[in-house]
């Protein structure tokens, strides 16, 4: 029996690092005043709620991926993400990102999009991303 999956996790460690220069701001936006007891943590709960908005995002994000999924092939799915993302992926993330198709039909709808020159692979081996051709 099959298992569907979203992904594995979404990892509020990975929203912080990404926003970590916001995320060290507030710290010490917060840290002012603090030995007098009279700092406040207004700017931070509105940081880690931000957090948690974009976690909920990405798992609405996910879900609908999962919907579409269903009547989408793999490289039309890998084609959204690419578009959806604005940036380079790897393939573990874009395994992570359609949980509906296994990491070799992934792999093999790349070589496809490849070859028919839809995205372009950026790096080699283990830093391999691939990004939409422009």
């Amino acid at each position: 029996m099959q298992q569907n999956h979203v992904g594995k996790y979404i990892s509020l460690e990975r929203l912080i690092e990404r926003t970590k220069d916001n995320y060290y701001a507030t710290l010490f936006q917060n840290s002012i005043n603090w030995l007098e007891n009279d700092n406040s943590y207004e700017s931070f709960l509105n940081y880690f709620l931000s957090i948690i908005l974009e976690a909920y995002r990405d798992l609405e994000n996910r879900l609908s991926l999962k919907q579409q999924s269903k009547e989408k092939s793999a490289t039309a799915l890998i084609l959204n993400g690419l578009q959806s993302e604005l940036r380079p992926l790897s393939k573990s993330e874009l395994v992570s990102l359609i949980p509906s198709y296994s990491e070799i039909s992934i792999k093999r709808a790349l070589i496809t999009l490849q070859s028919d020159t839809q995205i372009q692979r950026i790096g080699a081996g283990r830093a391999t991303k691939y990004t939409l051709k422009i």
